[in-house]
């Protein structure tokens, strides 16, 4: 569980929140945060936002699915003193004993089925899944399950963009924004745009077209 919002919580998220929306595009309708991951200063506010909710509770393993939340994992990690465990596409190499949870389809319909090796999450060990984005959460659901099944918790899951929807059937998600505000940015779905003379005043400046789900870059 995540700690009370303090002051120095508050500043960390609003610094990398800021750098967030600063730095995040949309491209061909299609998000990409690797403007975010590539920039040194924005790259080091995000990590101490994601870690800075869990630095008073007890987090033995930060778990990280394939491929972008690895590049998170270890430096979160490096924060909180701990180590990582890589949870993967089946068919990665793995070695020892492995545990296996197929995932309910995600944001673009595809099913995946993730794999961790057993020893990686300790049973007991309370575990923090890391990640860029969680949108349907079908991966962290599956995540969990794999965490679950060797005995250790879930203790928590922290990311940069939540645009879950609730229930989520995980731990309270701790992000860094919302997907509403990155769907505000120059174009998104939300993005301000030339007021439809036959929208009412609460569509003014809104696109009307329904959001889609979206590639990420």
């Amino acid at each position: 569980m995540a700690e009370p919002v303090t002051g120095a919580r508050k500043a960390a998220r609003e610094a990398a929140r800021a750098m967030v929306l600063d730095r995040f595009r949309w491209v061909d309708g299609h998000a990409d945060i690797w403007p975010v991951l590539g920039d040194a200063a924005a790259l080091r506010a995000v990590v101490l936002a994601l870690a800075a909710p869990f630095r008073d509770s007890r987090v033995d393993v930060i778990a990280a699915i394939e491929a972008r939340a690895f590049l998170l994992a270890g430096a979160v990690a490096i924060e909180l003193g701990t180590g990582v465990a890589a949870i993967r596409k089946d068919g990665s190499s793995l070695r020892g004993e492995l545990v296996r949870a197929t995932a309910e389809p995600d944001y673009l319909g595809r099913t995946h089925t993730l794999v961790a090796a057993r020893e990686s999450l300790p049973a007991g060990a309370r575990v923090l899944l890391v990640d860029d984005w969680i949108e349907l959460g079908a991966q962290a659901r599956a995540a969990g399950s794999i965490v679950e099944e060797c005995g250790a918790v879930l203790a928590g899951v922290s990311v940069i963009v939540d645009q879950s929807t609730p229930p989520t059937g995980l731990p309270p998600i701790e992000s860094v924004v919302s997907g509403d505000e990155l769907e505000r940015l120059p174009g998104g779905a939300l993005a301000p745009s030339d007021q439809d003379p036959g929208a009412d005043a609460g569509q003014a400046g809104r696109h009307v077209k329904p959001r889609q789900r979206r590639r990420r870059y």
